[in-house]
Formats: structure tokens, C-alpha cells, sequence
């Protein structure tokens, strides 16, 4: 009977290990595409994009020609030239990771709905603790006491006036307004 009981642990662990290393192997080789649908043309990133449809109806996306503006909204990839010339007006910043489970539905849903922003806010993508994190994005991190992604910073005037965790577009809208 002890024999018994003990080849069940061990089986139960087996299965285990194996559940969290498939998990793991899961994660780490899928492409959620975050980097692929980004514009990385000269200093202004856009993140933006529009999805349209061909005669086949096949989905085509359109990343958002390198221009700061998007018909009056903008949401843009962090770069310290581009922050530098909207950093005193009204934005809001957004510490995204690529690994994150809520960060890339509400990248998305900025992507698809930013006409939505009113014209006078930029929101920013600050990529926070994750593989495309670099030492200008770490600093800004660290200046606003950011511990956890997925974190908003709202600035008016370059001043902070509000900051939250988590949300899609209809979180940030009730929170700008």
C-alpha cells in the first residue's frame, strides 16, 4: 500500500512539471506581435494601425505612416527625441511588457480606437521590464516610481495628475474625463 501511494505523489509530480514546463515553452514561443505591427521608421514610432479588408476578404493592416499625428490622436512607441518635444503637454504613459497578459489586449485596443482619445492627449508606449526595455525607458520607469507594468501615468502640462493600474481604451477614457 505504501508503495502505491507513493508512485501516485510521484506521478502527480511528473504531470505537474511537465504541465509548467509545456507552459513555459508555451509562452516563450509565441508570437503575439507586438513588435511586428510597430513602424519603426525614423524618430517617431507610430503604433497605431488600421485594419482593412481586400476583395478576398482577407485582413490587411496598415501600420500609420511615420507622422507624429493620427487625424488629431496620437499614440506613439517611446523614444527620448520624440518624449523630449511632448513631455510638457497633456500624455499618458503607458508601461507596457511584452509578456504581459493584459498589456498587449489594451495595446490593441489603443491601436484600434484611438480616434476615440480626445486631440489634446498623446498616449505613450514605455516598454517596462521586458526584452525590448532600454536604459531611457528604465529611467523614466524609475522617475515615476513605476514597480509594475501595466501602469498609466496621466500628465497634464507635464505635471502628474493621475496614475492607475490596468484598463483598455474604455478604462483610460473614464479616467482622462
Amino acid at each position: 500500500m505504501n508503495n502505491r501511494g507513493n508512485s501516485v505523489i510521484i506521478i502527480l509530480v511528473v504531470v505537474l512539471v511537465v504541465g509548467v514546463l509545456g507552459s513555459i515553452l508555451y509562452f516563450a514561443t509565441r508570437d503575439f506581435g507586438s513588435v511586428a505591427d510597430i513602424n519603426t521608421q525614423g524618430n517617431n514610432t507610430i503604433v497605431a494601425d488600421e485594419a482593412t479588408t481586400d476583395n478576398g476578404n482577407n485582413v490587411q493592416h496598415n501600420v500609420v505612416p511615420n507622422d507624429l499625428e493620427l487625424a488629431g490622436h496620437h499614440y506613439i512607441q517611446f523614444n527620448s527625441e520624440t518624449y523630449e518635444e511632448i513631455k510638457n503637454q497633456n500624455h499618458i504613459l503607458f508601461f507596457y511588457a511584452n509578456w504581459c497578459p493584459t498589456c498587449r489586449p489594451a495595446d490593441e485596443q489603443f491601436r484600434k480606437r484611438i480616434r476615440e482619445l480626445a486631440h489634446e492627449y498623446t498616449i505613450v508606449r514605455v516598454n517596462y521590464n521586458d526584452t525590448d526595455t532600454d536604459v531611457d525607458e528604465k529611467n523614466l520607469a524609475n522617475e515615476h516610481g513605476i514597480t509594475y507594468q501595466h501602469t498609466f501615468v496621466l500628465l497634464e502640462n507635464g505635471k502628474e495628475v493621475k496614475r492607475w493600474n490596468g484598463g483598455e481604451m474604455d478604462e483610460l477614457l473614464s479616467q482622462i474625463n
